[in-house]
């Protein structure tokens, strides 16, 4: 009798010990389950930032390269109007040199004629 109650004690002891392991277990089996869906969880997110990084990243860069092509169409504007303009200022400046010289050469000519005339009477 003493040795099936020490049996009987002991299958107890094991079936408790079972238990306690079967709980231990499932307790840790939730544990990970939450730490892995907080990793993923979380690495969702980080892979969702960098992402939406890239993306800013992109838009700034078409907003740079966009700007720089508006500065660049901007400056060939300007510097075809300034060569326009300084083409006019050339163009106007060789017409006044143009008028400038017939006029003399025409004052000239006159003063030529007038001297001539004036030798011939004489």
């Amino acid at each position: 009798m003493l040795m099936s109650r020490i049996a009987l004690q002991n299958s107890i002891k094991k079936s408790e010990m079972l238990e306690n392991r079967i709980k231990r277990l499932a307790f840790e089996a939730s544990r990970a389950q939450k730490v892995t869906d907080t990793v993923t969880l979380k690495a969702e997110k980080l892979l969702e930032a960098r992402e939406r990084h890239q993306r800013e990243i992109e838009e700034k860069n078409k907003i740079l390269e966009k700007r720089m092509m508006d500065e660049e169409r901007q400056r060939i504007k300007n510097l075809s109007a300034k060569h326009e303009s300084i083409e006019r200022r050339n163009l106007t400046h060789n017409t006044v040199n143009l008028r400038n010289k017939q006029y003399k050469d025409f004052i000239l000519t006159k003063e030529r004629e007038g001297y001539q005339k004036r030798t011939e009477n004489m």
